[in-house]
């Protein structure tokens, strides 16, 4: 099992996903690799999931819920990804959480874009279940633990 602490408290993760799915994916990773200690947080609204860290962004009390990590999908309708990204990247409470896009796209130019809005890393989806439990083992490992260690 992996116990990951960020202060005295359980980490938080928010997954910015259209796909429903995706929750219940995520979850069963996080079951999968024996995560337990962790709060998930999740929106299908990429406008409503901007909005709510704006809120909680401008508050000394807001700022304690927000996430350690954020899970954000690059094609979605509304505002997609990029367009999140570049929102959440403007506002100076936001710049030091980890942003980390996940896509089932490989075409460069749209991803060498995320990286040009400072999202701190672009990860393809895996197609496999196992591949993804790996791929999101390693990413909660770094973002989650040696990151926030040194943080």
């Amino acid at each position: 099992m992996i116990n990951f602490k960020t202060s005295d408290r359980a980490p938080k993760l928010m997954l910015i996903d259209d796909n429903a799915g995706e929750v219940i994916i995520l979850k069963a990773a996080l079951k999968k690799i024996s995560i337990k200690n962790i709060e998930i947080k999740a929106y299908q609204n990429p406008v409503d999931a901007v909005e709510r860290l704006k809120m909680l962004s401008e508050t000394a009390e807001g700022k304690k819920e927000l996430p350690d990590l954020i899970f954000l999908d690059l094609n979605m309708p509304e505002m997609n990804g990029s367009e999140a990204l570049a929102i959440l990247k403007e506002i100076e409470a936001l710049r030091v959480i980890p942003i980390i896009i996940i896509t089932t796209s490989a075409i460069e130019e749209e991803l060498e874009k995320c990286y040009k809005l400072h999202a701190n890393s672009v990860l393809q989806k895996p197609m496999d279940f196992d591949d993804y439990v790996h791929m999101l083992e390693i990413t909660l490992k770094y973002w989650l633990y040696v990151y926030h260690s040194v943080r």
